[in-house]
């Protein structure tokens, strides 16, 4: 199993986040908001608590019923962060 330190992860977020988001930009989004993430196929699920330690660095909450290593079906709503 892969476990990134924080400090690891900030550096992954500032290589990617320095450029912006041109989506985010393009709509004008400026305040809260909830992402689900759904799943496009049946998947095995890897990685969840990289989402949660992301999510708290951000001082985001994440909900999710899986964990590393479960089988989500096409469609299942693996997490929720607010």
């Amino acid at each position: 199993m892969i476990k990134f330190s924080t400090h690891e992860l900030e550096n992954l977020i500032e290589d990617d986040a320095q450029y912006g988001d041109l989506s985010t930009e393009l709509i004008g989004f400026d305040g809260a908001a909830t992402l689900r993430l759904k799943t496009r196929d049946d998947i095995c699920v890897s990685c969840i608590d990289t989402i949660f330690d992301i999510a708290k660095i951000y001082g985001c909450e994440c909900v999710s019923q899986f964990k590393n290593g479960d089988i989500a079906k096409r469609g299942d709503e693996i997490c929720t962060l607010k």
